[in-house]
């Protein structure tokens, strides 16, 4: 989270004042756990559990996925101190002083169904301005491969209330990379902000590896939820460029290797993270 603070620019927003203070930020999610960070009294307000571990008192409310934890953290996580928008190297979230008010939906497979989180929605919506609530932001990571436009899809549509009620709709783009080419629902309604990243080789080998990678060597190639390493666009061109850049050294997806050698490039074909990991050890 530090490293996200630097680069979305989160500790100018401290800095300024903007810390989250006096917002509840609405999580769809699988319930969040009161870890460190999460524990402070007030700090996470449990709305309904609308999941199917609902009736379980053992499990009611919390966590038993780990997801809806992990986006709390991001979100609201405050584990040291902020004074004048300067954070020590303790954990804080991108809105530290923010509330969560947390949704229960999914059990620990992350099991859920639509219409579970759309009565999550109607129920933020409903309660959104309750005496001790304001709610103006609302992060749902789930969406749908519907067949229909979001014109017509029920879970786009309970998305799009929530923003004419006021309230931010943040939503996940998916986790298919761009294999698929398009967004899940309801990330394609234009109305509501939809999120997505790129888990690019290069700086999962970095931050794997603890220091940055040698000079003269290039990595590039998306990395799958299960380790695969996925093509990137280009990738004749991007080795032909590497090649007369100097580069002398470089790891890439197999789907992305040239058929022919490339002068002055040794090129190390991968099909998973832990191979490009190995080539990075024996480079020393």
């Amino acid at each position: 989270m530090y490293n996200v603070a630097q680069v979305t620019g989160a500790r100018k927003a401290w800095a300024s004042g903007l810390t989250g203070s006096g917002v509840d930020v609405a999580l769809i999610d699988s319930g969040v756990t009161p870890v460190a960070g999460l524990d402070d009294a007030g700090k996470v307000v449990n709305g309904p559990d609308l999941s199917f571990e609902s009736q379980n008192s053992g499990t009611r409310y919390l966590d038993t996925f780990g997801h809806g934890t992990f986006m709390a953290g991001i979100i609201a996580g405050y584990d040291g101190t902020l004074s004048n928008g300067s954070l020590s190297d303790t954990y804080n979230g991108v809105a530290p002083n923010a509330r969560v008010i947390s949704l229960k939906v999914a059990d620990a497979h992350g099991n859920t169904d639509v219409s579970q989180v759309i009565a999550a929605i109607d129920w933020v919506v409903q309660h959104r301005k309750d005496p001790g609530m304001n709610i103006r932001v609302l992060n749902l990571s789930f969406g749908t491969p519907s067949m229909q436009s979001y014109l017509l899809d029920p879970l786009s549509y309970a998305a799009e209330v929530a923003w004419r009620k006021g309230i931010v709709v943040v939503v996940s783009a998916g986790n298919d990379g761009t294999g698929t080419g398009k967004l899940l629902n309801p990330a394609q309604d234009p109305y509501v902000l939809s999120v997505g990243a790129e888990d690019p080789l290069p700086g999962l080998l970095t931050s794997l590896r603890g220091r940055p990678l040698p000079k003269g060597f290039i990595a590039f190639g998306e990395v799958g939820l299960a380790g695969e390493v996925r093509p990137a666009p280009r990738g004749q061109e991007r080795l032909k460029e590497a090649a007369k850049l100097g580069f002398s050294v470089a790891v890439v997806p197999k789907a992305n290797a040239p058929k022919k050698p490339i002068e002055g490039l040794t090129i190390h074909a991968v099909e998973r993270v832990e191979e490009a990991m190995n080539v990075v050890r024996g480079l020393g």
